[in-house]
């Protein structure tokens, strides 16, 4: 685990390992407060998933790419998450966003979650492009697969 095939419509197999933090061209910030921690003492799993969405949403804002525009919407129809190591308060998370895979009407994205540096969880989500009226799959428009596309390279590697 901790690898994701980039299968997107080039083909080009490249591999990312979403267990290392250089892997992602996209990187969020979040502090983690006393409220987020399980009676254990440490960040409630939960916690990880909201950073996960905190991540998406953010990289999604930032290149135009949030919901409700011209009646569209990204619905997530799979979310899977392994976690590696606990994490403790007082702490930050940082967490890192990768396109994985561009469909016609769905993007597969892989997520890395550190702190201090070290990986603590990683994850991958299949969303699919909606039309919310008729809440039915459209393609995924072109001038949003080429913003999308621009963050599905590893931090340092050119795209095509």
């Amino acid at each position: 685990m901790g690898k994701a095939e980039n299968t997107d419509d080039s083909r080009t197999g490249a591999e990312f390992a979403l267990d290392q933090r250089t892997t992602y061209r996209y990187l969020h910030r979040d502090v983690i407060r006393f409220a987020d921690l399980d009676p254990n003492h440490h960040l409630n799993n939960v916690k990880f998933f909201e950073f996960c969405q905190e991540s998406r949403v953010a990289m999604f804002r930032e290149i135009g790419a949030h919901d409700g525009q011209d009646g569209r919407a990204w619905m997530i129809v799979n979310l899977s998450i392994d976690f590696k190591n606990q994490v403790h308060w007082p702490a930050e998370m940082e967490t890192g966003t990768v396109v994985l895979r561009l469909g016609n009407s769905s993007a597969q994205l892989g997520q890395g979650l550190f702190n201090q540096g070290r990986c603590v969880a990683t994850a991958t989500m299949t969303m699919v492009r909606v039309d919310q009226q008729a809440n039915r799959p459209v393609p995924i428009e072109e001038a949003l697969r080429r913003k999308l596309s621009a963050y599905a390279a590893p931090a340092g590697r050119e795209t095509h």
